[in-house]
């Protein structure tokens, strides 16, 4: 790993840090002063946003990749085509998507179920969650100046920023205003045209070649992003139908109530998925800049870090779910039935068991422009998920069997394609042995399984039942997990490397001395 890369990982690692806190801290302050009904529609507005991004995907998705390439082949004049014509496309799509947004929000209470109490502050949620999207096309180019420089670290720190003022404006709203759930969609919209705002700022000074001009608008270079793109869209569609839909399901077949408790029991699977996403993203620059350069080999071994490094610690927040879950829920959220919620949790997190260390995977599909194969796999993956989630729900009218086919459907199919698909085409993909991901998984499987029996006898013997036992059990639990990683997943020439880079560091603090 570079120098640059490591400071990206870093500044990630500290970013998923503060959002993980503002998770910890706003939720279960969010579902006590409006109730978890309400909490639900959070992530129902976003999940509709998911659903509108899949018009944006085909264009958005390849173009840091097209940007990139070109710049480090030098050819300017292609860059700045593919460019303009994104920035332009994006606006085209905002004036339409914002239309269609004012349509459905006008007739919301036709398609969602919503407690006539709430209509009015959801309509507005809505509307400002539909309006932070918006935000997030026009300025979504300009992140492209940090990840073609390789210094995501840029971004990530004034993402940061941007969470913090989102912080301050929903503790303020709450606390000097009356309670109302569209100020989440308030912070949403000021926190995210702050970083756009940053993001255009880095564009001009990292990539001043960059411009935005009408005469480098070209439908070729649009359609070129499309042909690639789409099997993005694809993908997009598939994570949807897969996992997308369980808010909007719950809703339907179920009610709010129940929507917003598997809203709250998925808050830090997802967090922890969005997390190890992030942290992957981190590689994607180095892996682009090395396939633009025709260095297969040097993808090799990146790619080879990225999954070993998130094995090592992918182990330690799902074990820590399953071994703390309900006494972490007692103390969060402690209005709210915390064995069924960390029982779905555990559901959620079986997947990423073996999900995890493979996130890497996913963008070297988009690197290589071989989208295709991933994209109509994922799609009849997720097709079939949502069939069978449909047929069981007919069967069973229990909402607590619900709860966990909507939730537990889903994971299933994702283990499949964590052992199948993913590890095999990721591998033909940049040419390296079929079975290359396979001990890594078995690997990573083994720690969690070692590491949650362990941390199950911590819970036994010091009685974890307070905040302050429950943190010193996952610190011990971090700490063991950490260990059995270091001494299971790293191999003999791994440690050399490892006392090798020790060795040369304090050999250079001793000659500044």
């Amino acid at each position: 790993m570079t120098k640059q890369s490591a400071i990206n990982l870093l500044a990630q690692i500290v970013m998923f840090g503060v959002n993980l806190c503002i998770s910890f801290f706003l939720v279960p302050y969010i579902t006590e002063v409006i109730g978890v009904d309400a909490y639900g529609f959070v992530g129902l507005a976003n999940d509709f946003v998911s659903y509108a991004q899949i018009v944006t995907v085909a264009i958005n998705s390849m173009a840091s990749r097209f940007i990139t390439i070109k710049i480090h082949e030098g050819d300017k004049e292609e860059a700045n085509k593919f460019y303009s014509s994104v920035v332009i496309a994006n606006i085209i799509l905002s004036i339409i998507l914002g239309i269609v947004g004012i349509v459905f929000v006008i007739f919301m209470q036709h398609f969602i179920n919503v407690p006539n109490d709430l209509l009015l502050d959801v309509k507005l949620l809505f509307v400002l969650i539909f309006a932070n999207f918006i935000i997030s096309i026009l300025t979504s180019t300009f992140s492209v100046a940090t990840f073609c420089t390789n210094k995501l670290y840029l971004s990530s720190i004034k993402t940061i920023i941007s969470q913090i003022i989102r912080v301050i404006i929903l503790l303020g709203a709450f606390l000097l205003l009356k309670p109302s759930v569209f100020y989440i969609g308030l912070a949403s919209v000021v926190s995210t045209a702050y970083l756009g705002y940053c993001n255009y700022r880095y564009s001009k000074e990292l990539t001043p070649d960059l411009v935005i001009s009408k005469r480098y608008f070209d439908l070729k270079h649009i359609k070129t992003l499309l042909s690639s793109g789409i099997w993005n869209t694809f993908s997009k569609l598939s994570n949807i139908l897969s996992s997308g839909l369980d808010l909007l399901i719950s809703n339907i077949f179920i009610g709010s109530v129940s929507m917003g408790i598997i809203s709250v029991s998925k808050t830090i699977p997802n967090t922890i998925l969005n997390a190890f996403g992030t942290i992957t993203s981190v590689f994607t620059p180095e892996l682009t800049i090395s396939y633009a350069k025709k260095d297969i080999e040097a993808m090799k071994h990146q790619l080879l870090f990225a999954v070993k490094l998130l094995g090592i610690f992918s182990a330690l927040p799902i074990a820590i779910l399953f071994a703390y879950g309900d006494v972490f829920y007692t103390l969060w959220v402690p209005e709210q039935n915390a064995t069924l919620l960390h029982y779905l949790t555990c559901v959620s997190v079986l997947g990423l068991c073996i999900s995890l260390p493979l996130e890497p995977l996913w963008n070297i599909f988009t690197v290589t422009n071989k989208v295709k194969n991933s994209s109509l796999f994922l799609f009849m993956n997720s097709a079939l998920t949502i069939i069978i989630v449909f047929i069981l729900l007919n069967i069973f009218e229990n909402p607590i069997a619900r709860m966990f086919i909507i939730v537990g459907v889903s994971i299933c199919f994702s283990i499949i394609r964590s052992l199948t698909f993913l590890p095999l085409y990721g591998a033909k993909c940049v040419n390296i042995k079929l079975t290359t991901f396979y001990p890594t998984i078995l690997k990573n499987l083994l720690v969690i399984a070692l590491s949650t029996l362990i941390s199950l006898g911590i819970k036994h013997l010091i009685g974890v039942n307070s905040w302050l036992t429950l943190i010193i059990a996952a610190i011990l639990t971090c700490i063991i997990s950490i260990l059995i990683s270091a001494f299971i997943t790293i191999n003999k020439n791994d440690r050399i490397k490892i006392e090798e880079m020790i060795k040369r560091r304090f050999k250079k603090k001793g000659t500044a001395v």
